[in-house]
């Protein structure tokens, strides 16, 4: 751990056309969220991504022993509370059919340093996005095509060709030997037990003057466990019996040229790995994840103390979504 990159503020700086984009963006989201109610068929307005919650669950993080000096100024604390929603990645709420593999799990950190630590994980390791302007683009057409669905299908039609535009801009990246071989792995895991994968942060945050990337381990792997069923009710099933548990691992980056910060179609190679602690959450702590107080929490990484805030230019694109959208929802929903 001797030859870690430090953190310095230039990995964040958006350029002028990012700048330029990023306001419209914004807009798009409140018009999303202003209709999201009406789009998912829910008595409240929902997150602009990552809408369908299977599960709210209380735990516990216990820290590893023997952390480096630098770990161990961060977390200071033996054990630490956590909120942990797991989800599904679709903007809109499904409420038939079996869901894709594409899965979050968000995890609070409830006291470090006397601030919570937001760190939204999800079951795919890499985002295939080499440009914050094209991942603006996309983002921005993709909301607006949902909310003018809504209220005009033929409206929404001439959005239609903008958006197959945008996502082209991403297929250099989705065509990327990384992102094919790990779509590859997600496929042949697509009926698989949502608390048997792993999940990864795909950014990058600080820890304290280095960087790192953050993955969850399930310690028991069952695949197949109730497959027969939708995701939601494996897991209710499941938790009526057993807790889960994870291992926080975090890789840091000690060579730019193979720990990319500002690349996050390129998965990270030859990092050293640290596992921070282990993750519980108990059968008894299960809450309703559609329960107005729960509906309402945000995960935003950029509530987090200084040590552990998130690092590079796609990173801060999402700090003023993250507000945008979390501050929208609440209006809405009453919880301001």
């Amino acid at each position: 751990m001797e030859n870690l990159i430090k953190y310095h503020p230039g990995f964040d700086e958006l350029s002028g056309e990012e700048r330029h984009l990023l306001p419209r963006t914004l807009k798009s989201i409140e018009k999303f969220i202003e209709v999201s109610a009406e789009i998912s068929h829910t008595d409240y307005a929902t997150r602009d991504a990552h809408s369908k919650a299977y599960a709210m669950l209380k735990g516990n993080f216990k820290k590893a022993e023997a952390l480096p000096d630098f770990l161990n100024q961060i977390f200071t604390e033996e054990h630490y509370s956590v909120v942990l929603r797991l989800s599904h990645a679709n903007p809109v709420i499904m409420r038939s059919g079996k869901d894709s593999p594409a899965f979050g799990f968000a995890i609070k950190f409830e006291n470090i340093h006397g601030k919570e630590a937001n760190f939204p994980l999800v079951n795919f390791p890499i985002f295939p996005v080499k440009s914050g302007a094209d991942f603006l683009r996309f983002f921005t057409t993709l909301n607006t095509f949902l909310y003018t669905k809504q209220d005009n299908f033929l409206v929404s039609a001439m959005d239609l060709p903008f958006l197959i535009k945008h996502f082209g801009k991403l297929l250099p990246g989705i065509f990327g030997w990384d992102m094919l071989k790990n779509i590859k792995k997600i496929l042949a895991k697509k009926d698989d037990f949502i608390a048997s994968f792993d999940f990864y942060s795909i950014g990058v945050y600080r820890a304290g003057n280095f960087m790192m990337k953050l993955k969850a381990e399930p310690e028991v792997f069952l695949p197949r466990y109730g497959h027969t069923l939708p995701q939601k009710e494996r897991l209710e099933n499941y938790l009526e019996n057993h807790s889960i548990s994870y291992i926080l691992k975090a890789q840091f980056c000690a060579d730019e040229t193979l720990q990319h910060i500002n690349n996050l179609a390129k998965e990270w190679k030859n990092a050293p790995f640290v596992s921070l602690g282990k993750l519980t959450f108990e059968r008894t702590r299960l809450t309703n994840p559609e329960s107005p107080e729960n509906e309402n929490i945000g995960y935003n990484p950029f509530d987090n103390p200084q040590e552990l805030l998130p690092v590079g230019r796609i990173q801060q694109l999402r700090k003023k979504i993250y507000k945008t959208s979390i501050e929208t929802r609440r209006k809405l929903n009453g919880f301001q």
